[in-house]
Order: C-alpha cells, then sequence, then structure tokens
C-alpha cells in the first residue's frame, strides 16, 4: 500500500524544504501591501489599463499551438547559500498534467513527481518509497515548499505567463529602475501579481511575483535568456525565489515541442519498472 505522504528524506528535496521554511516565516513578517480601493479609474490610470490590456493581449498571443512540451536540464537547490545540483527531465501538458524526474549528477535517478490532474505522485527511488495523493495545489506546495501550482508550473516550461485570477490590470513604471510592471488586482483591492517587462522594450518579462491578498510574496520567478526550439520561444533559466533567497534554478538545456504524449505517462504505480 502506499506510505503517508510525507517529505521523503532525499538530501536534494531536504535542502529545498530547509530553504523555503525559513523563508516563508521571514515572508509572514513582511508588508508588501499594495492595496487600492474598488473605485473607479481616474483619467490617467484608464491610459494605463489600455496599455495592460495590449501587454495582456500579446502574452495571450505566446506560443500558440503548443499544448505539450518535453525537456531536459539541471537543477540547483540552495540550503544556507550553499546549491545542491541535480540533473532533470520532464514532460507538461496543458493545463496541468506534468511528470518531473530528477537524477543526481552521475545519473542515478533521485525521485520522480507526476500530476495527472487527479492525483499526484512521488516515487523516491532511493529509497524505494511510494506515494499517492489526491492532486491539489497544496499537497505540491508541501513538497516543492513553494506555493506554486501544476498549472502554474506547466505554463512556465511552456514559455507562457501564469496569470493570477485578477479584476484591474495597470501598466506603470517601475519606480526601482527602468522599464515597466504590469500590476493585477484581485476584486477586492488586493494586489496579487506583478509582472516585469524588459527595459529593452523587446515585449519580454524579466521578473514575476505572486502575492498572497497583496500583502504577502508567495514566490517570484526571475527569467534569464532565451531558446528558440521550432519557433517557439522558451526561457533558458527560471530561478525561483522568495523573500529570503532563491529557493531553486532550473536552467534548461533542450526542449521538444508537441510531443505525443498519453494520460499513462502522467501516472505512476507502486512497483513499476525504475528509470
Amino acid at each position: 500500500m502506499p506510505g503517508a505522504f510525507c517529505l521523503p528524506a532525499l538530501p536534494i528535496l531536504r535542502a529545498l524544504w530547509a530553504a523555503v521554511c525559513l523563508a516563508a516565516w521571514l515572508t509572514a513578517c513582511s508588508g508588501l501591501t499594495e492595496r487600492r480601493p474598488p473605485a473607479p479609474l481616474v483619467l490617467e490610470e484608464l491610459a494605463a489599463a489600455a496599455a495592460a490590456r495590449d501587454v495582456l493581449a500579446k502574452f495571450d498571443a505566446r506560443n500558440p499551438g503548443l499544448s505539450a512540451v518535453k525537456g531536459l536540464g539541471s537543477f540547483s537547490v540552495w540550503q544556507a547559500n550553499t546549491a545542491q545540483r541535480a540533473r532533470i527531465a520532464w514532460v507538461g501538458k496543458r493545463p496541468d498534467k506534468l511528470r518531473l524526474l530528477l537524477r543526481d549528477i552521475s545519473g542515478v535517478p533521485i525521485a520522480t513527481l507526476a500530476n495527472d490532474g487527479t492525483w499526484f505522485y512521488l516515487d523516491a527511488h532511493s529509497e524505494r518509497r511510494f506515494y499517492r495523493k489526491a492532486a491539489s495545489d497544496a499537497t505540491l506546495r508541501r513538497l516543492l515548499a513553494v506555493a506554486i501550482s501544476a498549472e502554474e508550473i506547466v505554463c512556465l516550461l511552456t514559455g507562457r505567463i501564469p496569470l493570477r485570477p485578477f479584476q484591474t490590470a495597470l501598466l506603470q513604471p517601475d519606480p526601482a529602475g527602468g522599464g515597466e510592471v504590469l500590476r493585477l488586482w484581485d476584486s477586492r483591492g488586493r494586489l496579487v501579481e506583478k509582472i516585469y517587462l524588459d527595459p529593452e522594450g523587446q515585449g519580454g518579462v524579466r521578473r514575476i511575483e505572486m502575492f498572497d491578498n497583496g500583502e504577502t510574496l508567495l514566490y517570484g520567478v526571475d527569467f534569464s535568456g532565451s531558446l528558440n526550439v521550432s519557433g517557439y520561444l522558451f526561457p533558458a533559466e527560471l530561478s525561483v525565489f522568495s523573500a529570503a533567497q532563491t529557493v531553486f534554478r532550473l536552467q534548461i538545456e533542450r526542449c521538444w515541442v508537441n510531443p505525443e504524449l498519453t494520460v499513462e505517462i502522467f501516472q505512476l504505480s507502486q512497483g513499476e519498472e525504475r528509470p
């Protein structure tokens, strides 16, 4: 029978967990409120809202026709400013189907994670332990120690920008430097997301930040470089961070677009042949 779902004693996963436990405590103590009252937009904001709609339309048009992706790369986890490195392979299918395989630097499998939209699976190869639990954002958050959903991960891996549900969007100058920031607020005037545009004006994104209730930074992603695969654009590197530090970094080395994927590839069973 599958074991009780708890974090296995895998060094790279333990490092990820420990790094974010401190980050979560520090984040909870920080105030990042940027509330706006649910009132009609003034004239200046109407222009900012129109500009935001143009940016959002470009996001929506990113990588049209791309529904699935397969990739290889390297994966680093930080703990106390020390990085642990692994190899990673993945397949993802929109909106939220996902499979990740972690190997150590010598190629030995560490763990396989999968999400088929109904169940979340973890096969801890080095411990020969298997876990299955109903799929939920909370399950993924507990394992990765970052408040990110499977749908948001797939969105990032397919070269798109994840968007939290919002009611108001304004494109405004970035007060901390060059470029512009797209800010999204919910219906209660709470900031839910910031998207920092490339200051060179090429329509790219250099950073996103996700917030809870407009007050707490859940996580952010820095984008670096780009890959062009059959006309589809992907970031070359993703660095996921919390309020305290970088949590993990994914360097994308190779991508295959729209591979044939069956639902079975996003499912794991206890005792199946390990990679």
